[in-house]
């Protein structure tokens, strides 16, 4: 994003961050006429709204014009509110998607946010020890992780639960959709 701007381009995850960016370059935060925010497309939706709150409320007040860009695509903004839920109901949440994945690693940062969340690119890594004592177990994935990998990660616990005797694991398959397995 800041390589695309024709003028200044500052990448923050605060108010705290934004004015420290402005007064390292010697702008007072109240000379600031406009601000753009834009969010990376894998952001979580609801970080977002509270930093333009927060963006808002600090500059506001000096008759600063604001702009705010929800880039985060609509996958990811359906995904997350659906790994809440499940995380909100299972002891274990499992979270598969590449280990570069900005939108994987929010997924599970906000499913741990509930219950332990384990973030995998393949069956074989999860372990025994992540399902000991547990009853339900969730699964959720990024946009791009194929169908294919996330059954098969569906069916290895299950294949754990034989030697546990654990129910079957609860399982989101698809953004909007939620199914007991």
């Amino acid at each position: 994003v800041r390589s695309w701007s024709s003028r200044r381009a500052i990448c923050a995850k605060s108010v705290e961050e934004i004015e420290a960016a402005l007064a390292a370059d010697g702008t007072p935060t109240a000379k600031v006429r406009r601000i753009a925010l834009i969010s990376q497309t894998t952001q979580n939706t609801e970080w977002f709204k509270e930093f333009v709150r927060n963006v808002v409320s600090r500059f506001l007040e000096f008759g600063c014009e604001i702009h705010a860009h929800n880039t985060i695509c609509l996958p990811t903004a359906k995904r997350q509110p659906a790994a809440v839920q499940l995380a909100k109901e299972v002891d274990v949440m499992i979270v598969v998607g590449g280990y570069e994945s900005a939108n994987t690693r929010h997924l599970r940062d906000i499913a741990s946010e509930f219950c332990p969340a384990y973030h995998i690119e393949r069956p074989e890594q999860l372990e025994e020890a992540w399902f000991k004592d547990v009853k339900t177990v969730g699964v959720t994935a990024d946009a791009s992780t194929p169908d294919y990998v996330i059954n098969d990660v569906v069916e290895a616990p299950e294949a754990l639960d034989e030697m546990m005797h654990a129910p079957k694991p609860a399982c989101v398959f698809e953004h909007n959709r939620t199914g007991t397995r």
